[in-house]
């Protein structure tokens, strides 16, 4: 392989992207991995009072989720943010931080790409990012 081969080149500008990844997805996941362990330890301290009484869950945990949701009062989907003060809620923000982290770092790639015309990697960064975040939405619906 010669110096100047262009797959050299294109490790090396692969090589910083990978860089500028890992770097935005170590800070977005130590942030988020900090709000999960305050607010946990928030919820256990009695700081923030859960939704759900610790004592009632071992009483819960066999239902399906309907009958959790009935009988414990959370809602499905965005109505739980309703509660975020809430212990157990609060913990569940750390969560969602930490798995946003990733379809979010390849989206902050997109305009480095643009800059450079690499219209390639700007549709593999925007279609990876959607379809983790489809992934995590549980789309599509398969029939049961």
């Amino acid at each position: 392989m010669k110096p100047d081969d262009a797959s050299l080149l294109s490790a090396f500008d692969s090589a910083d992207e990978q860089r500028a990844y890992a770097r935005l997805l170590e800070i977005w996941s130590r942030v988020g991995a900090l709000l999960l362990l305050a607010a946990f330890g928030a919820s256990i301290g009695g700081w923030l009072p859960p939704t759900v009484a610790f004592e009632r869950l071992p009483a819960l945990w066999g239902h399906t989720l309907a009958q959790f949701q009935a009988q414990s009062g959370i809602r499905a989907g965005w109505g739980g943010l309703g509660r975020a003060s809430a212990g157990d809620i609060a913990s569940l923000l750390g969560i969602a931080l930490l798995v946003s982290g990733p379809p979010l770092c390849l989206l902050a790639l997109v305009p480095a790409h643009v800059r450079q015309r690499d219209w390639m990697q700007v549709a593999l960064c925007i279609a990876i990012a959607a379809l983790m975040v489809l992934a995590a939405a549980g789309l599509p619906r398969h029939p049961a």
